[in-house]
């Protein structure tokens, strides 16, 4: 499957207007262990490896950040596909991640409330890092099963935006403010990433 979404900045009206027309799913605190080798082979890639709470899941990029603040990602939960995307030489484990020089390079502690409004995925994130940085941030998905799918999606999620009055976007994720702040060499490299 791939996540088609736009993030939107969470303030007490951006909240107001989703909560009013949504239906509210649930609220849960996630655990995020982010890993890249020394070398940041991963963020270069735009490719994202991460355990949430204790599952490995790998995000891979599929189509770019366009002018509406739209991104693409193919995530992958299959441990075996992992496994074979990463070359790994053993099972998908934290410690044979170390010993294929895979390290953690952040933890995200989230608190998400998650609510539905027809097809549509909407996310109120409150992200913690160490240090005490913090990131609130909202977003719009949708799921499709093919790349062809994806303009379609963009141009829903746009709509949808409009109509909830999400149209301020920010530049970039929870991951990548809290680099951009806080570990500059993995801003860096996301900077200057190469995408196949």
């Amino acid at each position: 499957m791939i996540e088609v979404e736009k993030k939107f900045i969470i303030n007490t009206e951006s909240e107001k207007n989703v909560v009013t027309t949504a239906q509210f799913v649930g609220e849960q605190l996630i655990h995020d262990p982010y890993y890249d080798t020394p070398d940041c082979k991963l963020i270069r890639a735009d490719t994202w490896l991460r355990s949430r709470n204790g599952q490995f899941e790998l995000k891979i990029f599929r189509a770019g950040k366009d002018s509406r603040g739209i991104d693409s990602y193919e995530e992958i939960e299959n441990v075996e596909r992992i496994q074979n995307y990463l070359n790994l030489r053993s099972d998908l484990t934290e410690e044979n991640l170390r010993q294929e020089s895979y390290v953690p390079i952040c933890v995200c502690r989230t608190t998400r409330r998650e609510y539905t409004s027809g097809e549509f995925s909407v996310v109120l994130d409150h992200a913690e890092f160490d240090g005490g940085f913090s990131v609130e941030i909202g977003e719009i998905e949708l799921m499709v099963d093919d790349t062809k799918e994806i303009e379609g999606a963009t141009e829903k999620i746009m709509r949808f935006a409009r109509a909830h009055g999400l149209l301020e976007t920010p530049k970039e994720g929870k991951i990548l403010q809290y680099f951009k702040v806080n570990r500059p060499t993995y801003y860096a490299a996301f900077q200057n990433r190469k995408i196949a």
